[in-house]
């Protein structure tokens, strides 16, 4: 069931492929998401493929009225990932509409992985062929 439910998550939030500076294909697994069950599952998911915690790294996306630490925190508590592993928080501009903010940002995490990242689209071409 979680297979389904990652590959599922991964099809729809995750980050597919990009082309590096260099011009190759960049293929590590990156899911960006601001709900905490999502970001619990897909790494659940994640985590069957016996990855590597070390490589694991996570980071957040602020406004200007988040608290950086207590968002850190949030996140941290959320993904199991310690926050020694979360890289430069991403401090977004203002903008003139008003809306609700989040109160502890997004949250995106990486595994820089091509064996895994293939698994992943293997899992999601098998449930959408």
């Amino acid at each position: 069931m979680i297979k389904v439910i990652g590959a599922t998550i991964y099809a729809c939030e995750g980050t597919k492929q990009r082309v590096s500076t260099a011009g190759s294909k960049a293929r590590r697994v990156e899911l960006c998401n601001s709900d905490k069950r999502i970001m619990r599952s897909f790494l659940e998911y994640l985590r069957t493929f016996s990855i590597d915690e070390r490589k694991l790294r996570a980071r957040v996306f602020l406004h200007a009225d988040n608290d950086e630490q207590e968002s850190k925190e949030y996140w941290s508590q959320v993904t199991q990932i310690p926050i020694g592993r979360f890289i430069k928080t991403s401090w977004r501009k203002p903008s003139i509409r008003t809306k609700k903010r989040l109160p502890f940002g997004t949250c995106a995490v990486r595994y820089g992985d091509a064996h895994v990242f293939k698994k992943i689209v293997a899992d999601i071409d098998m449930l959408f062929h």
